[in-house]
């Protein structure tokens, strides 16, 4: 598995089994951006786990296809995740499952037909 693979894995792992089971923050009930709902990394989450193996700590895994490079978005009992494959050329929107990690929704968002920066 590629390390951009694997690192975006990983992070999908800790984010959902951060969240699994602590209840909502009592300032949002959804992670909705990158460091959180205000923007400042804080959540009121108490008791968080702060050891991850494989299997330690962690409620379940889903391997993501692609690359990514976004922070997932919790909302309700939805993770959603992008990802780039193709070399780029085809970019998806991956919904997942907060509590099982069954993939719920797969879209193509867009084709690029010539990507890289411009």
């Amino acid at each position: 598995m590629r390390s951009a693979q694997l690192l975006w894995m990983v992070s999908l792992i800790v984010c959902c089994t951060s969240s699994v089971g602590q209840g909502e923050d009592a300032l949002s009930p959804h992670w909705n951006q990158f460091r959180g709902p205000h923007g400042n990394g804080i959540s009121r989450a108490r008791d968080l786990p702060v050891e991850f193996s494989e299997t330690k700590n962690v409620r379940w895994k889903v391997p993501v296809p692609g690359v990514g490079w976004s922070s997932p978005v919790i909302w309700g009992n939805q993770v959603w995740v992008t990802s780039g494959m193709q070399g780029g050329q085809q970019l998806l929107a991956i919904c997942v499952d907060l509590k099982t990690g069954k993939t719920l929704h797969r879209v193509n968002v867009f084709d690029v037909v010539k990507p890289g920066m411009e």
